[in-house]
């Protein structure tokens, strides 16, 4: 077997979720024009805190 083709099965692949890309102009019209970018940010991720804690009850 070929030394590069080996390597290439043998690579670990990153999972495909950390691929994952949110487009500013998607998000924009849920928040007021004055947000900035890292406001935005902070605000999805206390909203799915909030989501992955209501998953949590609910299998619980």
């Amino acid at each position: 077997m070929n030394i590069a083709m080996l390597a290439v099965m043998c690579e670990q692949k990153k999972p495909y979720w950390d691929n994952i890309t949110l487009k500013g102009q998607s998000l924009r019209k849920y928040f007021p024009q004055s947000y900035t970018p890292l406001q935005i940010e902070k605000i999805i991720y206390r909203l799915l805190d909030q989501w992955a804690a209501g998953q949590q009850k609910k299998a619980g």
